[in-house]
């Protein structure tokens, strides 16, 4: 937890946002924050590239008023302590005066001692806990009920024991203008909640449709007929375009479609419509890494099949992309590689030598050290070449990259004439390939 927090106030002190922000909104985000959900794009962008505190992706801060103000800004989490504070102080006069009035065993001091206890613990749960949306919503509903108690207690109104309701109301018409007053509140009351649960309701029946239809899509793939179950992958998408899960199904049965076809042309439509797809989600979350990494993906294996204006728009995605994860040495690792398959040979070694200075003691990339070798190989670095590729042989012993590493090296000393390493880097490459079942 003390990791988590360390990096949201790392984000809090710098503000940064996967966004270009203009100088005015860069000002203004202490006050607004950073926006809804936007803490899980943003906190990769504020681990500190030396430190030895690289968690995965975090979602969530563990601690609601750290997620409050980063989301929120500072007048969001105002906004929320005067709320709560408010609501946990009408509590405490209820409590008061109720003892006051001799009723500390009654239902309503009961009942609010309950809830308030209840809303305490929750509090205390959500210092150190992610808040999911079951989390919040009890949450929130212990808050108004707190503020319904407060409203009970303070009208409340004593009349003198004997006498009859038309005596009572005389006496105290303050009883009857509240009645009347409420009366339209709480019309409205009902009209919003009406209308609040059936918004929330059509996109449940919406979404259980969507979700019944891609699991008719999965049997459909399981049982070998992928066109089928493609099709009902992408209708579930056009249904629920906010749900990522069925686009990226889709983008990956379009990807075994695409693999299964020989003629290039039905790969390149097939492509095209998985990238469609993938860029229509796109619209509605514009900062999903997952996204992106699929969309530069489906742009490379374009730019392989020959449209050059798809290799660069790979070529920049994968660069923006490992900008935005920039403290991820994975990340940076695959967007070497794919820069060096798209022939970006410096951009490939820039990123590999990114990955390497991201390694720590316990977690080395052999890959890292396989794609610099690889870019140095391709600018004519030889002796460097070599060197990097025996430390992947040393790091990823066991590995594929080990293998990979052997053949490389063989390949450079086939070149150089240094037929004994050569035979010899061929022969272990074989070797680690046969151990690891690799055709």
């Amino acid at each position: 937890r003390f990791a988590f927090w360390e990096g949201a106030l790392e984000l809090a002190t710098s503000w940064e946002h996967q966004s270009q922000d203009s100088s005015v909104r860069h000002l203004l985000r202490p006050l607004f924050g950073l926006g809804p959900e936007m803490y899980f794009y943003s906190y990769p962008l504020s681990i500190d590239l030396d430190s030895e505190r690289r968690l995965g992706s975090v979602s969530h801060p563990h601690n609601i008023v750290l997620h409050t103000m980063l989301e929120l800004g500072f007048l969001g989490l105002a906004t929320f302590l005067t709320l709560s504070l408010l609501a946990a102080y009408g509590a405490i006069r209820v409590l008061r005066s109720e003892k006051a009035a001799g009723r500390s065993d009654g239902r309503l001091a009961i009942f609010t001692a309950v809830v308030l206890a209840a809303m305490a613990g929750r509090a205390v749960e959500q210092m150190v806990g992610k808040a999911q949306v079951a989390d919040l919503m009890v949450f929130w509903i212990l808050l108004g009920v707190l503020i319904a108690l407060a409203g009970v207690s303070f009208r409340r109104v004593e009349a003198p024991r004997g006498l009859t309701a038309p005596e009572r109301s005389r006496q105290h018409p303050r009883t009857r203008s509240v009645s009347t007053i409420a009366q339209p509140s709480v019309a409205v009351a009902v009209i919003v909640l009406i209308l609040g649960v059936g918004l929330f309701a059509a996109r449940d029946v919406r979404g259980v449709v969507a979700s019944r239809i891609a699991a008719q899509g999965f049997d459909l793939a399981v049982a070998g007929q992928r066109a089928a179950g493609l099709a009902k992958y992408v209708r579930a998408a056009d249904m629920m375009p906010e749900a990522e899960v069925y686009a990226r199904s889709a983008d990956f049965l379009f990807r075994l479609e695409a693999d299964a076809r020989g003629d290039p042309f039905e790969k390149i439509v097939l492509m095209e419509l998985a990238l469609e797809l993938t860029k229509r989600y796109e619209e509605r979350n514009p900062f999903s890494f997952s996204a992106q990494s699929r969309l530069a993906s489906a742009e490379m294996e374009l730019g392989q099949l020959g449209l050059e204006e798809r290799l660069s728009e790979a070529v920049d995605r994968y660069a923006r992309l490992a900008d935005a994860l920039r403290s991820y040495s994975r990340t940076q690792t695959m967007v070497a590689a794919n820069m060096i398959l798209a022939g970006e040979a410096e951009l490939g070694l820039m990123y590999a030598n990114r990955a390497i200075e991201l390694e720590t003691e316990a977690k080395s990339s052999a890959d890292a050290w396989l794609a610099r070798g690889t870019a140095l190989e391709l600018l004519g670095r030889t002796s460097i070449a070599i060197a990097a590729f025996e430390e992947a042989i040393v790091r990823g012993a066991d590995t594929v990259s080990e293998s990979d590493a052997h053949f490389r090296l063989a390949t450079i000393y086939t070149a150089l004439g240094d037929t004994e390493n050569a035979f010899k880097h061929k022969e272990l490459g074989d070797m680690v390939a046969a151990r690891l079942a690799i055709p």
